[in-house]
């Protein structure tokens, strides 16, 4: 295989991808992901055919049929109990199953914010090689997280497509980890039904389904009151609201992921919470409102805990008449 230019800088591959500008594309994906392999040496593998027209619609399949389908209304999604559950506009949830080609495709939000976060896998290491994916000429670049993140020691190899600048590949062989578009044909004529689903609906979801919009809703206006200190630097992620109570619980994004939660103080301690954490040590603590809990995989030092406590806004419990 050869390319008959000078390879790019990594800073020209991400103009490429920015600019993405497939009009609709066919192909199978392929993957393998380590969970949790260093504890209990799960894999995670398998391989799904997918169909995608620009902006956003989707249809995904796998070995049990249909596991998604998405157009500019409606995103349906097969459950883990079998059955397809309805949400009245796109979303990325489906991408939480391993495999998904949106994985490698981005989408317009985090095409390329997925390959700049500080943290993450954003640092180049020399130029790319040349490499065939799916039968196309891809440029395969390194890339390192920051050396702040020592959770990430290992490189991610992306291969880019030279003709479209789609992400193909993106892998750590040290970890035998990949997801790997075996093929990929772009712009290619598609009929629209095949981003419909007339197929049945399961309709036992829909108070589930207000009251994760009402949480989400709620979490996404709040200035949650978390940690401003870790001995590394903090960040998080919102994962439980509960807008009636205030209780909520966040993924603190800081070497071991630890988890912070709150509820009322003259509250139990929430049946989602306890399991979410078991197996983890928790450091727990009150104020005249909330009782708190910090889960974590090794314990803090006093002086680390007791700074980490100070530096959580206090707020006011939220009563209800």
């Amino acid at each position: 295989m050869a390319m008959d230019r000078e390879p790019p800088a990594w800073a020209q591959a991400l103009g490429r991808i920015a600019a993405f500008g497939v009009r609709t594309a066919v192909g199978v994906v392929e993957y393998r992901q380590p969970v949790d392999a260093d504890e209990y040496g799960q894999v995670e593998e398998g391989s799904c055919r997918f169909w995608y027209a620009a902006p956003r619609s989707w249809r995904v399949e796998d070995q049990a049929g249909v596991r998604h389908v998405q157009d500019s209304e409606w995103t349906y999604l097969r459950r883990p109990g079998g059955g397809m559950l309805r949400l009245h506009r796109p979303t990325m949830g489906f991408a939480d199953f391993g495999g998904h080609p949106a994985t490698l495709l981005g989408n317009d939000d985090d095409r390329v914010e997925r390959f700049t976060r500080g943290d993450d896998f954003s640092v180049p290491q020399g130029p790319p090689v040349p490499v065939e994916v799916a039968d196309r000429p891809c440029w395969e670049f390194r890339l390192a997280a920051s050396p702040e993140n020592t959770s990430k020691p290992h490189l991610l190899r992306v291969a880019v497509d030279d003709a479209t600048g789609a992400v193909l590949r993106m892998q750590v062989p040290e970890l035998g980890a990949h997801v790997t578009a075996v093929e990929f044909h772009p712009d290619v004529e598609l009929e629209p039904a095949l981003f419909t689903w007339d197929g049945p609906v399961d309709e036992d979801h829909e108070d589930e389904l207000a009251a994760l919009r009402q949480s989400e809703e709620w979490l996404a206006e709040q200035q949650l009151p978390v940690p401003r200190w870790w001995p590394d630097g903090v960040g998080y992620t919102a994962d439980h609201g509960d807008p009636q109570t205030g209780a909520f619980s966040v993924h603190l994004e800081v070497p071991g992921y630890p988890s912070l939660a709150r509820w009322p103080v003259a509250s139990s301690e929430p049946a989602w919470w306890r399991e979410r954490t078991a197996g983890r040590h928790r450091h727990e603590w009150s104020d005249d409102a909330w009782r708190w809990s910090l889960a974590v995989d090794e314990p803090l030092a006093a002086e680390q805990l007791a700074r980490v406590v100070e530096s959580i806004p206090r707020t006011p419990s939220i009563a209800h008449e």
